[in-house]
């Protein structure tokens, strides 16, 4: 219930800022993926905190 509500919020905050607002899986890897080109590098240890994307050379913290 309280998930539903937090979701609308941020869904009328994002359509309110004409912003793009995604629905994942909880399990989704979102930290092994490059946010730009799509490509996955796999897991990465807790004490990484900034990688540069092999494919596309973009940076991210």
């Amino acid at each position: 219930m309280v998930k539903e509500k937090f979701r609308t919020l941020c869904e009328a905050k994002s359509e309110k800022y004409s912003r793009t607002f995604h629905v994942i899986s909880r399990w989704e890897p979102t930290s092994q993926v490059c946010n730009a080109c799509g490509f996955k590098w796999g897991k990465l240890d807790l004490k990484v905190h900034e990688i540069k994307c092999l494919n596309c050379g973009t940076e991210d913290d």
